[in-house]
């Protein structure tokens, strides 16, 4: 695992975008699956 920190639409992959604007926040969303592999996203906020 890992911090991803802040970033914004389009500067990681579309699935993640796809997840991360979209969800409610404090939950862990996932298995997200990319061309890197499964992900559990927990979007801690939104700018």
């Amino acid at each position: 695992g890992g911090d991803l920190g802040t970033f914004s639409q389009g500067q990681m992959v579309p699935e993640f975008d796809r997840v991360v604007f979209n969800v409610e926040l404090h939950k862990v969303h996932g298995p997200v699956q990319t061309q890197f592999g499964y992900h559990l996203l927990e979007i801690t906020s939104r700018g």
